[in-house]
């Protein structure tokens, strides 16, 4: 009976140090968990932020194609009426000495 007792503590020995061992395991597994999650959400956070910038990049370049536009239009308007002008004083006999300005505005190209 005393043998059966000391194998009984050395079992009762082991199983206290498997459990302790599984705990352990747990334990540790649990922080990576945790570690993990607040990867995902930082990586969550920054993806929403950059997707809210791409919005906001994308919405300044619209405003900026519009402006371009724009400008361009009153470019072609400004230069019919300098043409008008330059097309009103050669028909009233006045020289025209300033027509090298004028070619160099209409030969000025917008980047695309």
């Amino acid at each position: 009976e005393a043998e059966l007792q000391s194998e009984l503590r050395a079992a009762e020995v082991e199983l206290a140090k498997i459990a302790e061992e599984a705990n352990n395991k747990i334990e540790a597994a649990n922080l990576r968990i945790r570690s993990l999650r607040r990867e995902r959400e930082e990586a969550n956070n920054a993806l929403e932020e950059r997707r809210q910038g791409n919005q906001k990049l994308q919405a300044m370049l619209e405003e900026i194609e519009q402006e371009k536009s724009q400008l361009m239009e009153q470019k072609e308007a400004l230069i019919r009426i300098v043409e008008d002008l330059h097309s009103s004083c050669t028909q009233a006999g006045l020289p025209a000495t300033d027509r090298a300005s004028i070619d160099s505005i209409t030969g000025f190209k917008m980047p695309s």
